[in-house]
């Protein structure tokens, strides 16, 4: 069973899981480490990582432009 406090919906019908591919791209691009899917607990990124703004608009950037290649 799948616990609702896990399930989020967005306005546009879009249902993906972002979290792994934000941790990768964290990782790969900017060089940061330890970031845990259980980390992200808000869509607001600011509110719930301890990273620099300015890092976390390029992670999104990368992600929402969908051309991230993994490097792994």
């Amino acid at each position: 069973m799948i616990d609702p406090e896990s399930i989020a919906f967005d306005i546009d019908g879009v249902f993906a899981d972002t979290i792994p591919l934000v941790i990768e791209i964290a990782r790969d691009e900017f060089g940061i480490d330890g970031i845990r899917p259980e980390d992200i607990t808000c869509y607001a990124l600011r509110d719930c990582l301890d990273i620099d703004g300015e890092i976390i608009e390029a992670v999104i950037k990368k992600l929402l432009d969908g051309n991230y290649s993994a490097k792994r």
